[in-house]
């Protein structure tokens, strides 16, 4: 199995790589062939999609849209190369990876389930997917006729990726294809071989934990900090106890890791009068 998608990957980027050679089209600028609009590609920023127990994963979904009414101009192949940045180190932000029709970046797009088109590509460097990292996306709507994959893209709007960016605090995550290393890689292909690149907007997105949801130092999440919390604590540190729902709730420090520190700042609240617990993450009611 592994060696067919090998070689289904080597004809791909073989694919890509005759259709990008000026004996078989154009330059990639915008379709001057399209009496149109000019297409569009675009992030749509979105909220948080999944709360964990020291991060967040994040869906914004690369868009694009075109008024391409007949059949020679629908979209067929399709990549597109981003620098992904975080504005805040500490957030560990790392994007996410995964190139199968039914995985969380293509189900649900105009390229994978339901529509299935017959390759999808995603990958980044560094591999680890830890920002600031070059991150492609692209698909192969079938490498032979007749067509047996999903439908080629026409008139409309269409999901083409969703970019998954998991983060561990707030921050803004600034996406831009001008930038990488290799622009010439982002182009799409119409259905008669004429290649060339949509408009893009450039995007840049604010990634918030706030929704705040527990108090810092409500280790058992009953919505008040007392001694049944530090007896929480202890169970967890100590003996492998049930864990809290979000880490924030027992690192009383703010210090991003849970310790006996944290149960030291417990007893110096509730039985010496100190600092209260520092709010952090999830932790800020």
């Amino acid at each position: 199995m592994r060696k067919s998608k090998a070689i289904i990957r080597e004809f791909a980027v073989s694919i890509f790589l005759l259709l990008a050679s000026p004996c078989f089209a154009q330059f990639p600028v915008q379709d001057t062939a399209d009496h149109g609009v000019m297409d569009t590609l675009y992030i749509s920023c979105t909220a948080p999609d999944f709360f964990e127990k020291d991060s967040i994963t994040v869906n914004f979904d690369l868009i694009f849209w075109t008024d391409a009414t007949f059949r020679h101009e629908y979209l067929v192949v399709w990549s597109y190369s981003f620098l992904m940045t975080s504005s805040n180190s500490v957030a560990f932000a790392r994007v996410i990876l995964d190139e199968r029709a039914d995985g969380p970046v293509y189900k649900g797009t105009a390229v994978g389930i339901p529509n299935d088109w017959q390759a999808r590509f995603n990958g980044a460097v560094p591999q680890s997917g830890v920002l600031p990292a070059s991150v492609f996306y692209g698909a192969v709507q079938d490498f032979f006729p007749p067509q047996n994959a999903g439908p080629s893209l026409f008139i409309g709007t269409h999901i083409l990726a969703h970019i998954l960016i998991k983060v561990k605090d707030t921050t803004t995550i600034f996406i831009d294809t001008q930038s990488v290393a290799i622009p010439e890689g982002n182009a799409f292909f119409r259905n008669d071989g004429v290649q060339y690149s949509p408009l893009w907007i450039r995007s840049s997105c604010a990634v918030s934990s706030l929704t705040c949801l527990y108090k810092p130092g409500d280790a058992n999440g009953d919505g008040k900090v007392d001694l049944a919390d530090l007896i929480f604590m202890v169970n967890y540190i100590m003996k492998g106890g049930p864990a809290p729902t979000f880490e924030c709730q027992a690192d009383l420090n703010a210090d991003k890791i849970v310790t006996l520190l944290d149960v030291v700042v417990a007893v110096n609240y509730l039985f010496k009068g100190g600092n209260p617990p520092l709010k952090s993450w999830a932790c800020c009611l």
